[in-house]
């Protein structure tokens, strides 16, 4: 029943929205057709009915009413929200084919809801006088006069009124609910846009996944490495044993941080996060926990990282970071040159150290560090390139990012290709 009553709402309200045009359109044909004998016929209201059709669908081609019938057919029970999605915010304006499947649906719906507002309007008043009959004498004289109808038979007329009633409204809206669907459900381009929206969620997703990937990796690296430095000087070396423990709580606790920042991001999305990402303004942070970790960095050149867009800074951080988290678990013992180059075009970074004799089988190479192949997919993204390796005994990580937006690297680009 309460499925039922939505949808007769939903009646009456196509049935008022259909009244100024029927009005309208019942005034100019009264001033066409002179003399009013035959408007007490309802062949002529049907016929201003259905001559205000054109009306109806014209305003909605002007006027773009398909949002809000949307939401009133989802609201009473006429569509459900799976089969009439809202539309996307990007396809706030429907296509033209959108705007005349919404015209034919107004129409259907005003008209109908018009014939169901009447008969609304009509049939309660009249079954209420049939049953009161027997109860009011002298009623069935003036009433039933010049009807065939006995008496007697006046209740069961008004009660099979009402229930035709009811299974004319129900039949009503059923029709309109079968109809919903194919003429106010998503378009080509709201299925396009609302794909593109999912996919920009997925890609959002597997970026957060990343950056809890080189957070982790990064700070339990340091930790790791941390924590071996100071066993082996445990007995010769208190004070560095004090400042290895005091590094070890403070990665741990920005770990544990950072990690609760992008797990409340992956719950709730972008916009739920605590805290920005780090950038390279950061940077001398991230390379105070490395030197504590035991990682020997020499800052050899650091320009101006202020004025980097976002995105850029941000990337540049990452690459600093899984660079060095690299070297900490392959070649902590060896000295580390990094530099950090920015112009007005592009921002350069490069993290160098000697791979010692026999040891370059033990750094990373392209596609055999995931750390580093997730950084040259993102750096690819952002129009630029990444390229690592060994050569002539020292290994050697060189990312470039553009400033202004490029095109993503094609295929000589990718890790495998380096």
């Amino acid at each position: 029943m309460t499925r039922l009553r939505r949808r007769w709402a939903h009646l009456l309200l196509g049935a008022a929205l259909c009244l100024p045009y029927y009005l309208l359109t019942l005034a100019v044909l009264v001033l066409a057709v002179p003399g009013d004998d035959g408007w007490r016929d309802p062949v002529p209201h049907l016929l201003a009915l259905a001559v205000s059709a054109p009306l109806i669908a014209a305003c909605e081609l002007l006027l773009d009413l398909r949002l809000l019938q949307i939401r009133a057919a989802r609201a009473l029970s006429v569509g459900s929200p799976q089969l009439l999605p809202l539309p996307a915010e990007g396809r706030a304006v429907p296509d033209g084919a959108a705007r005349r499947r919404t015209a034919v649906w107004n129409v259907i719906h005003l008209e109908v809801g018009a014939l169901a507002g009447a008969a609304t309007v009509i049939v309660p008043p009249l079954a209420a006088v049939l049953l009161a009959v027997p109860f009011v004498p002298g009623l069935a004289g003036s009433l039933l006069a010049d009807s065939a109808l006995p008496a007697a038979l006046a209740p069961a007329a008004g009660l099979s009124l009402l229930a035709g009633l009811l299974i004319a409204v129900g039949a009503a809206g059923g029709l309109l609910a079968r109809l919903a669907p194919p003429l106010l459900g998503p378009t080509a381009a709201d299925r396009l846009a609302e794909a593109e929206r999912l996919a920009a969620g997925l890609a959002a997703r597997c970026r957060l996944g990343l950056e809890l990937h080189h957070s982790v990796v990064h700070s339990l690296g340091a930790v790791a490495s941390q924590a071996a430095t100071a066993r082996k000087v445990l007995g010769s070396d208190p004070a560095f044993v004090r400042s290895a423990l005091s590094a070890i709580e403070q990665t741990s606790l920005q770990a544990v941080a950072e990690l609760g920042t992008l797990l409340g991001l992956l719950r709730d999305g972008e916009e739920a996060g605590t805290g920005p990402a780090p950038t390279l303004a950061e940077l001398p942070d991230l390379l105070d926990g490395s030197r504590a970790a035991g990682l020997r960095v020499r800052l050899e050149r650091l320009d101006a990282v202020d004025r980097l867009p976002g995105a850029i800074s941000r990337e540049g951080y990452r690459i600093v970071q899984e660079g060095l988290s690299s070297l900490l678990r392959h070649a902590r013992d060896r000295p580390v040159r990094l530099t950090v180059a920015a112009d007005r075009t592009e921002l350069t970074i490069t993290i160098e150290n000697a791979a010692g004799a026999g040891g370059v089988g033990a750094l990373p190479r392209p596609g055999g560090d995931p750390g580093l192949d997730g950084v040259a997919e993102r750096v690819a993204l952002l129009g630029g390139a990444a390229r690592w390796g060994t050569d002539n005994g020292r290994w050697r990580l060189f990312a470039r990012l553009p400033l202004q937006p490029r095109p993503a690297a094609g295929p000589d680009d990718t890790p495998a290709a380096r």
